[in-house]
């Protein structure tokens, strides 16, 4: 059997360090683990490597050094980022943006692309990953390599397309959403449309796109739209 690990104590917070690889503080998750932790400080160790950096527990460190509370922590040689992945993904806590700020942290390519992607645009996270790889992020296989640090770029005209949605996005309320976005890209990248029509109707006959419950209704809609007082008419719905 291998040596079994030992449960430390200490007061000195400093000893600490964060890695690249470690997620930003949720400052809502940090505010509800003090407030459980003033009520009923339970010993739940944070694991650290051997040059104390933290792996797993930075909210808990956090919280106890708020609180003045004791650290309890096990040394684990050797651990790294490769198993700060691993815990990461086994954490349903983690949001897609928290994801994010952990590849970037290892300075993967596509990852560091796609936050200044949606920086340089000011675009949701989501509605940028779909701008850039085409698929809808929302998909099963897709949370899968997003969390697995497989996430790729394919689309070689997503700042065209971004350009796009900048231009007509304030015409909706509900643009920002899942369902819009996705209906918009798959209406943009269509052969059959052409930009400046469509969003010529768009600015002169917002009406004609109502808030809609999914893509499908949206891909209608802008349809409707783009045909509006058009003798050539194209059809979309059928591409979605």
């Amino acid at each position: 059997m291998g040596k079994l690990l030992e449960i430390k104590k200490t007061y000195e917070y400093n000893l600490f360090k964060k890695k690249e690889a470690n997620r930003d503080l949720n400052k809502l998750h940090l505010t509800r683990l003090k407030e459980s932790m003033e009520k009923n400080y339970l010993i739940s160790p944070i694991i650290v490597n051997e040059s104390y950096e933290v792996i797993d527990g930075q909210h808990r460190l956090e919280a106890v050094k708020d609180l003045g509370l004791p650290v309890y922590f096990i040394i684990v040689p050797g651990y790294g980022n490769k198993e700060i992945q691993i815990y990461n993904s086994n954490q349903n806590n983690w949001s897609d943006v928290d994801f994010l700020n952990h590849y970037v942290g290892l300075n993967y390519k596509y990852y560091c692309l796609t936050k200044e992607f949606c920086k340089i645009w000011n675009l949701k996270l989501g509605t940028g990953r779909l701008f850039l790889s085409g698929k809808y992020p929302r998909g099963l296989n897709q949370i899968h390599e997003w969390k697995a640090g497989e996430f790729t770029i394919s689309v070689t005209n997503a700042d065209q397309i971004a350009s796009f949605y900048s231009e007509i996005r304030n015409l909706f309320d509900f643009a920002h959403t899942a369902s819009f976005t996705k209906a918009f890209y798959n209406c943009v990248t269509n052969p059959k449309v052409e930009w400046s029509r469509l969003k010529e109707n768009l600015e002169n006959y917002p009406s004609l796109v109502k808030q809609s419950i999914n893509s499908f209704e949206y891909l209608q809609r802008l349809q409707k739209c783009y045909n509006y007082r058009r003798s050539t008419k194209i059809r979309l719905t059928d591409e979605i």
